[in-house]
C-alpha cells in the first residue's frame, strides 16, 4: 500500500545479482466487475484484481527463469508504443506539409520537398 492509499501488486526479484521490482498492476476495487478477463490479454501495469494478478505473476516468474527481466520487457513494450506513435505523427505531419506545398505551387507545377 502506498502512502496515497493506492494498493498495487509488486514482484521483487534478483537478476544477475541486481535487485529489481516489477509493478504487476494496481488493485482494482470495482465490485461491479466480477468477470475475470482473459489472462492472455492482461498486461503489466493495468488495474487488476487479485485473481488476475496471479497469472501475471506466473508470467513474470517464467520470464525470470528464462533470464529475461520482466520489468525491462514492460519498459521496452512501452518505449516501442511511444516510438510508433511518434513515427506515425511525423509521417502524418510530413504528408500534410507536402500536400500544402503542392497546393501552394503554381498550376501545372509541383514542388517536391
Amino acid at each position: 500500500m502506498l502512502p496515497t492509499g493506492k494498493r498495487s501488486f509488486r514482484f521483487d526479484y534478483r537478476l544477475n545479482g541486481r535487485r529489481e521490482t516489477l509493478t504487476i498492476g494496481c488493485h482494482e476495487s470495482d465490485p461491479s466487475r466480477k468477470a475475470a478477463r482473459d489472462p492472455e490479454q492482461l498486461q503489466y501495469g493495468m488495474a487488476v484484481s487479485l485473481r488476475e494478478a496471479r497469472p501475471l505473476l506466473e508470467r513474470a516468474r517464467r520470464d525470470l527463469e528464462r533470464g529475461v527481466s520482466p520489468s525491462s520487457a514492460k519498459i521496452e513494450k512501452r518505449t516501442d508504443a511511444a516510438e510508433a506513435l511518434t513515427v506515425g505523427w511525423i509521417e502524418s505531419e510530413l504528408d500534410a506539409l507536402i500536400k500544402s506545398r503542392v497546393r501552394a505551387s503554381r498550376p501545372g507545377e509541383q514542388v517536391v520537398a
